[in-house]
Parts: structure tokens; sequence; C-alpha cells
């Protein structure tokens, strides 16, 4: 709207280069002196939940690799990247909203920076480009490491969350395999008990089998029954006298 009202005003000078340049110009410096608010299209009192879903579905929509010819995008992006840095976190968007309010210039200096990892894709980034200027390039290849995990599952940054949770899973697992263990040993030993008391009686059986057959081989039926009767004997002297055989 601005950049038509601008030609119009220019009138016949509209169509050479340098009324071309410096309309584009205007649009440029327009642009950068844009707050953060106005970059990620987000009211001055939106939530950070807003605020992070804003940052991503600008960074999806200006991110480098979809249009690598572009290098409009690569600022666009790093622009974005800044904005969100500030505006994600609480103490740095209360001194951004009183510059704002007084008017005066942000110093991102006086922020102190959010640890991050290095640099996510060597000192010469992705596309070709140097580093950035002292002081901004780690916060934005920070968010863009940020935005690229969170767009492809998470990264692989430490999360205490995650190590509390291996470490239940271990103490899990050392638990229950003692468990099984002592249910394996309990049921070895129990079992064992009992097998080796039933090969004792099988043993006794076949003994007293044997030696019944053997006393059957040695001795008479005459014989088998005078053994008979004298036991019979002895037993009823044995009731006579008092006695329990």
């Amino acid at each position: 709207m601005m950049q038509k009202a601008l030609l119009e005003l220019l009138g016949p000078c509209r169509g050479c280069s340098f009324t071309r340049q410096a309309v584009r110009n205007f649009s440029t410096s327009r642009n950068t002196l844009a707050n953060y608010y106005e970059l990620l299209q987000v009211q001055r009192d939106a939530s950070p939940a807003e605020i992070k879903a804003a940052f991503f579905k600008m960074s999806k929509k200006y991110h480098p690799d979809s249009n690598p010819n572009n290098p409009e995008l690569h600022k666009q992006f790093v622009q974005l990247n800044e904005a969100y840095s500030i505006l994600s976190k609480s103490l740095a968007r209360k001194h951004y909203d009183q510059s704002l309010r007084m008017g005066t210039k942000f110093q991102t200096t006086n922020v102190p920076p959010r640890p991050r990892p290095d640099y996510p894709f060597g000192p010469g980034g992705s596309h070709g480009h140097g580093p950035f200027e002292q002081g901004r390039s780690q916060s934005q290849n920070y968010y863009y490491y940020d935005f690229k995990a969170a767009r492809e599952g998470g990264g692989k940054r430490y999360s205490g969350s995650t190590s509390h949770a291996k470490m239940m899973a271990v103490c899990l697992s050392v638990l229950g395999g003692g468990y099984l263990l002592t249910i394996f040993v309990y049921i070895f030993v129990v079992k064992g008990f009992v097998y080796s008391q039933v090969l004792e009686q099988d043993r006794q059986a076949r003994l007293a089998y044997a030696m019944a057959k053997e006393n059957a081989r040695k001795y008479t039926m005459e014989e088998k029954l005078a053994k008979l009767r004298k036991a019979y004997e002895e037993k009823q002297l044995a009731k006579k006298s008092g006695r329990v055989v």
C-alpha cells in the first residue's frame, strides 16, 4: 500500500531505475524499523504460547531451505530468530516493552544470552554465509537449531526429565530381573526337593519289592506258613502278658 502511494506521488519518474531503487529502500527500511511483535504478527499482549506458535509458523514460511536461491529469506529468518529470542524470555521482553514505550533503542547486549549448543552447521553455516556479527550470531544460530529440531521431531539436547525417565527404566529393569531370578530359584529348589523325595520313595519301594521277591524264592510254602503261625502265637502271647507288639 505504501509502495503504491509512493509511486503515484512520484508520477512520471516512477518507471526509472532510481525511483524503483528508492521504493525498495523505503520498503526495506520500513521492515527494518518494524518491532518484534509486528515481525511475528502477534499482539503486544500475546501469550508465550502464541508467540511460539507464531514463530514456528513464520519460520516455516521464511525458512532458507524453502528457496535456497532467495537470499532475502535468510535475512528475514534471522530477524524472526532475533524477535523470538527476545519475546520468548520474560525479562528480555519486559525490557523490550519498556524501550517501546519510551521510544528508545533496545540494546540486545544488555540481555543475558540463553545457554545453547554450539553452531549446528559449523562456522560457515549451511547456506554459504559467514558467521553473523559478534553478539548476535550465536543466538540466531541457536534458534535456527531450535526450529530445525522441532520440525524434525526434536533435538538431541540434554533433558533432565529424559535422564530421570531413563534412570527409572533401568531401576525397574533391574528390579524386574531380580524378581524373575528369585522366582526361578524358588521353583528350581522346591521342584528339586520334591523330585529327590519321589526318587527316595521309589528307591525304598523297589528295595522292599526286591526283598519280598528274594524271600519268596528262599522259603517254601510250609516254611512261610510256619513263620506266620509263629508270629501269630508271639502276638497272642504278648497280648496276654499285657505287652503290645
